[in-house]
């Protein structure tokens, strides 16, 4: 686990010691499928948070968390929540009509309230897409699917999320400005 966590610790200060534009803080709501190899059913409801750093280049950094509550194993009496960490590398689109296409690759680590034998507390790999819809300078919305592999028991789920994304400028406060990629792109055409 620590070989998963020093490169997105490592990516993430390096982000934030560039010439980073943009931070975001967003709560996170969706559901979790499990496939039919797993040992677990679905979820009702996931919930999580996350932030992000984001460069006026397009390229970022995430880190995460999500859990949900009363799963239930396949063929058992048991009752179990799930909780995990993780840390994306993000890679975000162009803005059209306020829209914003981003995709992720990350790892992370899964943790049982409820072990059975078998599906033990696990690291896992997890990529995904999202679009996000901006409805002010300093809140949008997103809707973004995700797969997990996970190493231990070779299981995938998959996700789906939905949140509102607060948008913080390069001083770290509310992003009231307008786009400040767009201010970025505005200086760099003024100099040129």
């Amino acid at each position: 686990m620590k070989k998963l966590l020093l490169p997105i610790m490592i990516s993430v200060a390096s982000l934030n010691a560039a010439d980073t534009q943009a931070f975001s803080l967003t709560p996170t709501f969706g559901k979790n499928y499990s496939d039919a190899s797993s040992k677990m059913t679905n979820s009702d409801l996931l919930y999580g948070l996350k932030g992000a750093w984001i460069s006026a280049d397009g390229l970022g950094a995430e880190i995460g968390f999500e859990g949900g509550d009363d799963i239930m194993y396949v063929g058992e009496d048991v009752i179990t929540s799930l909780y995990r960490v993780f840390g994306h590398a993000l890679l975000t689109g162009e803005d059209d009509y306020s829209v914003t296409p981003y995709a992720f690759l990350g790892a992370g680590y899964e943790f049982l309230s409820d072990n059975i034998q078998g599906n033990p507390d696990q690291s896992f790999l997890d990529a995904g897409v999202g679009f996000s819809y901006s409805l002010y300078t300093y809140l949008s919305i997103f809707l973004e699917a995700k797969a997990l592999y996970k190493l231990d028991t070779e299981d995938i789920d998959y996700t789906t999320s939905v949140g509102f994304s607060l948008l913080f400028d390069e001083d770290f406060k509310l992003n009231t400005e307008g786009n400040p990629f767009m201010r970025n792109t505005i200086v760099e055409n003024a100099l040129d």
